[in-house]
Order: structure tokens, then sequence, then C-alpha cells
């Protein structure tokens, strides 16, 4: 028998906002005491760089990199080089993840956040 798969999975925030996903991710983790920079704009500054993930989120010793998405939304080719560059470094103490429904960010704060695997 198989599992019933989890909102996100179905897809139904598929009518979401990237900027409604965003806005209820930062209201989850902020909830959880996690301070939380947005950096997301139209499109990248001067100041910015490009493929900077849309929240940069810190909780004592540990920092977490997020990126929203729709669930069927794909990271731009700076995104992409972006997360090749801090895969490598991930660890207990920092994460990058794609976050594609407000539900992903529960279950990540539910399961002890290192837990949790991007790929589901």
């Amino acid at each position: 028998m198989t599992e019933p798969r989890p909102a996100w999975f179905i897809g139904d925030a598929g009518h979401l906002a990237e900027s409604e996903i965003q806005r209820q991710v930062v209201e989850a983790l902020e909830a959880a005491g996690w301070e939380v920079l947005v950096t997301s704009q139209d499109r990248a500054t001067r100041a910015q760089s490009r493929g900077l993930p849309d929240l940069l989120c810190w909780k004592h010793d540990h920092t977490l990199y997020v990126e929203c998405k729709k669930p069927r939304g794909r990271l731009s080719d700076s995104q992409k080089r972006f997360k090749a560059r801090i895969v490598p470094h991930q660890g207990p103490h920092l994460r990058r993840i794609t976050v594609r429904h407000p539900a992903m960010i529960e279950e990540w704060l539910a399961v002890g956040q290192g837990a949790w695997r991007e790929e589901r």
C-alpha cells in the first residue's frame, strides 16, 4: 500500500504566486524562531548577485538559503550556478532548499531540518 502524497507533491499550490508561497514560508520560519532576510527582487540589481536565493535565514548557528518556486517553476541558470556553488558546503549548519509549496517548509521544520531531502 502506498502512502498518500503530501499536498505540495500533488501540486495544489499551482494557483499560488511565488510571492504568496514566499510570504507563507517567511511566516512559518519566523514563527519557528528563524530570522529571515528577503532578498528577492523582480530582477537582480548591481548590488545583488544573480542567483542569490529569495530568503537568507538563520537561527542560532544554522543558516538556510531558500529559493521559492511554483510547483512547476524552474531555477534560472544563475540560480543553478549558485546552488552548485553552495551544495558542496552543506552540512548540519548550512542548508539550501527549494520550496515549491508552503507545506514543504512546515514539513522541513517538523522533521528536524537536516533529515529533509530536497529531492522529494
